[in-house]
């Protein structure tokens, strides 16, 4: 099992707080902070290897 990223972690609990301030319905709030918790995850490792990924250019 992988880990979850520790500032997707951070993050995604700060939006699920704020969506629960400003809305005040835990269920949406508890559902918005779990995808941006999972949100975040996937998009911090997938970004974490992209300016090295080397670009495969074939001069035909």
């Amino acid at each position: 099992m992988t880990r979850i990223h520790p500032y997707a972690i951070l993050l995604g609990i700060a939006i699920g707080i704020v969506s629960l301030f400003a809305l005040r319905h835990p269920l949406f709030a508890l559902m918005t902070g779990l995808i941006a918790v999972l949100g975040l995850d996937m998009i911090l490792r997938v970004g974490k290897d992209w300016p090295r990924k080397k670009i495969d250019r074939r001069d035909d």
